[in-house]
């Protein structure tokens, strides 16, 4: 399996997915922003990973009243674990959707080995609150120390090869990843 093929059409199919949702919405009486970063979400500062990003925060257009909505994905789900390596990682594939990727890994991944990578996945280069996308993960869960959960959102492909090369970094040798959706 070309494991970056695989990533880059699971990104593609969100994109897809993002901007079906994004036209749906456009056509409604409504002020759509993307990818909003949720700043109430963060004001304890409890989690080190606190901040996460919808897909979309949208205004109706009678009242200053905003809601959010997400957009889903079905997962890709293998009959029998896919086997791929990264560089030095072996990567086990038992499923996969591109917003809500959950990493298990064979030895503990400490929180601060993820700060830079994280700070870098979520705030984007494009700052403007139009309806483009940002190329921005979403949100990084901590669960425990060999797993976290991912929402790459609209985040590009580097960023998932940038995450993995943090892992083998770390001297993680073996990652499997799966949908979060089962």
């Amino acid at each position: 399996m070309d494991i970056v093929n695989f990533f880059e059409s699971q990104r593609a199919d969100y994109l897809k997915a993002f901007d079906m949702v994004k036209t749906k919405l456009s056509q409604d009486e409504f002020t759509l922003f993307a990818e909003p970063l949720d700043e109430e979400f963060s004001e304890d500062g409890a989690s080190l990973f606190s901040f996460f990003r919808h897909d979309f925060l949208i205004q109706t257009a009678e009242s200053d009243a905003y809601f959010n909505t997400d957009v889903n994905v079905n997962p890709t789900i293998f009959e029998a674990s896919q086997i791929a390596f990264y560089n030095s990682i072996e990567i086990i594939l038992k499923s996969f959707v591109w917003n809500k990727c959950v990493f298990t890994s064979d030895r503990d991944i400490q929180p601060e080995v993820l700060n830079n990578w994280y700070s870098e996945s979520i705030e984007p280069a494009n700052t403007s609150t139009d309806v483009t996308i940002k190329n921005v993960i979403h949100s990084l869960i901590y669960q425990d120390t060999k797993q976290i959960v991912i929402d790459f959102g609209s985040a590009t492909t580097d960023r998932l090869r940038s995450l993995l090369q943090v892992f083998q970094d770390a001297g993680l040798k073996k990652i499997i990843i799966e949908s979060g959706y089962e």
